[in-house]
């Protein structure tokens, strides 16, 4: 946005674990501020908050019944950084306020409010989250109901879920589609690249089907295994490997201990997460991307091979923009395999 608005003054409000990290995002007309109101020693009087925060503890712990103590310590911690936050935003001075992770943290009632809704998979599908995620997630949805003058869903799939799920007027939510910030281009690199990648996960010269995304239930890793134990029993001789990438979650190592109780040796490995040109040569080397998830509001199905620029294939036998990369999309209930 600052490159498309160069006469506009840009404040990004940060944590102190993200501060150092977005420096590279500085330019003549965009700075960073770091506000961190999770840390009690951020606060006015720190000291004096950590006190009263055990003080407050202490107190709930004797008069509130256990089933509910997590949430009224919540309740009271919010309380205490809504204030801290209201504080900021009146000193910020801003014409807009743009939230693009959903929750209006930085509020103030004279300063207008856009917030982007990403997926509301967690009223779809409750039971994928635990029930701190739950609730956290639920509070910064209805927060940005309440305080957002424009909700912008990154798909008409999430506007029509927003609308479901809520009593907002059409005209307050609106369609705006995600991009891809960087398109990434074949290189000379690319063959030696993935090679040396295959090499460290033991698969030198076999044939690659990608799947990019993190250990989340929807995503669907256990069955997308499962299946593919099925097609290295059918076709044994198959070149064929199947490679995972994503941030390094425990949910990883569950799913190399299932492959190796299923599957022979060499046939699937976790290469963890990818710097952007690791992952490019992986992309346009593979055979195919496969992606066999069960939920996705912003059209992952999409982005990922538009990466590669070009044409892929459906489950669903769906026809999509051209691309040198094949995708085989297959949303199928948890309980079926095909």
């Amino acid at each position: 946005m600052s490159i498309l608005a160069p006469s506009t003054q840009f404040t990004l409000l940060t944590s102190a674990l993200s501060h150092h990290e977005l420096a590279e995002l500085d330019s003549e007309n965009t700075h960073r501020q770091c506000v961190d109101v999770d840390l009690a020693s951020q606060l006015p009087t720190g000291r004096t908050v950590s006190g009263a925060r055990l003080a407050a503890r202490v107190l709930i712990d004797s008069l509130v019944p256990p089933g509910a103590r997590m949430h009224v310590k919540d309740a009271v911690w919010r309380l205490v950084k809504a204030r801290r936050r209201g504080r900021v935003a009146r000193e910020l001075l801003a014409d807009l306020h743009f939230a693009p992770f959903t929750a209006p943290f930085f509020y103030d009632r004279r300063v207008p409010v856009v917030s982007v809704v990403h997926d509301v998979q967690f009223l779809d599908h409750p039971e994928w989250f635990d029930e701190a995620t739950r609730i956290s997630r639920t509070q910064h949805f209805n927060d940005a109901c309440e305080r957002a003058d424009r909700l912008i869903c990154v798909s008409e799939f999430v506007r029509q879920s927003v609308l479901a799920h809520t009593r907002l007027p059409a005209e307050r939510v609106q369609t705006i589609h995600s991009t891809v910030l960087h398109a990434s281009t074949r290189t000379d690199d690319d063959a030696a690249i993935a090679h040396r990648l295959l090499e460290q996960l033991g698969m030198t010269g076999r044939r690659v089907l990608l799947y990019p995304a993190n250990p989340w239930p929807h995503k669907n890793h256990h069955r997308l295994i499962e299946a593919w134990a099925m097609y290295v029993t059918s076709r044994p001789d198959s070149d064929l490997v199947l490679v995972c990438t994503g941030a390094p979650l425990d949910g990883f190592q569950q799913l190399e201990a299932i492959a190796r109780d299923i599957l022979p040796a060499g046939r699937f490995a976790v290469a963890g997460f990818l710097d952007e040109r690791e992952f490019a040569a992986l992309l346009h080397t593979c055979r195919a991307v496969v992606f066999p998830s069960l939920y996705e509001g912003f059209g992952c199905r999409s982005w990922k091979p538009c990466l590669a620029n070009g044409q892929y294939s459906a489950a669903t036998r769906r026809v999509y923009p051209k691309s040198s990369v094949r995708v085989l999309c297959c949303s199928t209930p948890p309980n079926l395999i095909r």
